[in-house]
């Protein structure tokens, strides 16, 4: 396969174009096309939005359709929605564990109605709820007669109810059948569990506390373990710089992305969302930016901070570089000039001579013309060179530069042998550095 078609580039791509365009001409164009996209579509990025959208949709999963509808219809508020849920289930936290436990335990009482009612209408029952949940002595309406729904531990409160409402019958979890062996009021249903209800119902609120807290820190160390353990396996990195990078790394992204999400949700209550989905999908989109502001400011600290000495070596070979191939530029130029002066068209009479001597003085001419050109390509480059570079090109792009500059003026490596030396050692010590901080996939 000829040389300029392999790894399926043409370097005949290149021929004729300007330095600038030929430093932006892909080298492979589907990496073109990737880097084209937005950073927050990275694919670090996406897979912590992954993360968190999947982490979501699990919490939602989780959650019972009966505890949703317990909580709608107890409450006045409309809680239907899973946003809404998730506020209130969050709420539930704060509270002590009295309080906490005397909520759990009220709706615990609704999820079990809810739970009876689809197990009598799966018999074939016709099951209705009463408009108001405190309607006295009675939960359910089952083939138009009412009935009580008691799924407790303890049989007090039946008996209580049996001696207030006598004429409303009972429907009970199956641990309390055995208190009502004889009394057909009471009517105990198989499959109804005390224990199951109650662990619906706090699970169902822990998921739903879990919609509004994305596992933000969790899911940004996770990447970066992963990231650099990768790396270690393939002796990109060591345990050491790994560690500082998984730190430093985690701390960025978990902060930016906290800041994010909190941002969006405000946000959104502030322009008069309070529920549905919107409401939950904004923070994570909003924490999926902000993870990705997180990694651009942490590689920027890296290439800039951490990898500082090896940046300024190759900053000082790139100067050494510069200032050379402008002196061999400039040296060039002095001896065309030399030998420009060397002929003169006086006394030249014939026109062939006349025109062969203008002719060569005008490529010299053009020729310097030129070398002046490339000077001013090489001054463009160390002026990019001052001590305010840190925030300026990447030192690696550059080097690419100047190197083209130098093909392109005609400048070979012997002119600048031990400029390139420098530069080439300085440049493969910058980029193992930043191989190790920046942990390529």
């Amino acid at each position: 396969m000829p040389a300029e078609h392999s790894g399926g580039f043409n370097t005949r791509r290149l021929r004729g174009l300007p330095i600038q365009k030929a430093l932006n001409t892909p080298i492979d164009p589907a990496y073109a096309r990737r880097e084209r996209l937005p950073p927050v579509f990275g694919g670090e990025t996406r897979a912590y939005a992954a993360l968190t959208f999947g982490d979501v949709l699990y919490d939602w999963v989780r959650i019972e359709p009966e505890v949703v509808d317990a909580l709608d219809f107890v409450h006045v508020a409309d809680l239907g929605d899973i946003f809404s849920f998730g506020r209130y289930a969050d709420s539930l936290q704060a509270l002590s564990d009295a309080g906490r436990l005397g909520n759990v335990t009220q709706l615990q009482g609704y999820v079990a109605e809810r739970m009876v009612a689809e197990m009598l209408r799966a018999q074939g029952a016709e099951v209705a709820f009463p408009d108001s949940p405190h309607e006295p002595g009675y939960d359910l309406l089952v083939n138009g007669e009412c009935f009580q729904v008691k799924c407790l531990d303890d049989p007090s409160s039946v008996y209580e109810h049996l001696g207030r409402y006598s004429d409303i019958p009972a429907l009970v979890n199956e641990e309390l059948a055995k208190h009502f062996p004889d009394d057909d009021r009471v009517t105990a249903l198989p499959g109804l569990n005390h224990a199951e209800v109650h662990q619906v119902t706090e699970s169902s609120l822990q998921a739903g506390a879990d919609v509004l807290d994305l596992q933000i820190p969790l899911f940004s160390l996770t990447l970066q373990a992963a990231r650099n353990a990768i790396a270690i396996a393939r002796e990109h990195t060591d345990w050491r710089t790994a560690a500082e990078n998984v730190g430093i790394d985690g701390i960025a992204r978990i902060a930016f992305s906290k800041a994010s999400a909190v941002a969006a949700a405000a946000t959104v209550g502030l322009i008069g969302i309070t529920g549905g989905w919107f409401a939950v999908v904004t923070p994570v989109l909003a924490a999926s930016g902000g993870y990705a502001c997180g990694k651009r400011v942490t590689d920027m600290v890296k290439r800039h901070l951490l990898c500082r000495k090896e940046a300024d070596d190759v900053a000082a070979a790139l100067s050494e570089y510069v200032a050379a191939a402008i002196n061999v530029l400039r040296a060039m130029i002095a001896r065309a000039q030399e030998q420009s002066r060397r002929f003169s068209v006086r006394g030249v009479e014939s026109s062939p001579g006349l025109a062969l001597i203008q002719d060569w003085q005008q490529r010299i001419q053009e020729e310097n013309s030129f070398r002046m050109a490339m000077i001013g390509q090489f001054e463009n480059c160390a002026s990019r060179l001052d001590p305010g570079w840190r925030i300026g090109p990447d030192l690696i792009a550059l080097h690419a530069e100047v190197c083209l500059n130098a093909a392109q003026a005609g400048l070979l490596p012997a002119n600048l042998a031990r400029e390139t030396r420098r530069l080439t050692k300085t440049s493969a010590a910058y980029r193992a550095a930043l191989r190790k901080r920046l942990v390529p996939a």
